[in-house]
């Protein structure tokens, strides 16, 4: 993450609250958090590799998910 663009504290908030959830979280599921490695201008996150690339990216670029694909990807 690019630390330029995290300048909102509604955002600030946000990724610290993930981040302080990623770190106690221990699930088959959820992806693990390894590391924080934090530069001068980059927040580097170092996780587990989730094939197919992030839920969120999906859905906002499907517009949608029906039903019966959501309810697949919670089981």
């Amino acid at each position: 993450m690019e630390k330029d663009k995290i300048v909102d504290s509604s955002d600030v908030d946000r990724v610290c609250r993930e981040i302080n959830i990623l770190k106690i979280i221990r699930h088959p599921v959820v992806v693990q958090l390894y590391e924080i490695i934090e530069s001068e201008k980059e927040l580097f996150l170092i996780m587990e590799y989730a094939r197919g690339g992030e839920l969120f990216e999906y859905i906002v670029s499907h517009k949608r998910v029906r039903e019966k694909e959501a309810a697949r990807f919670l089981h």
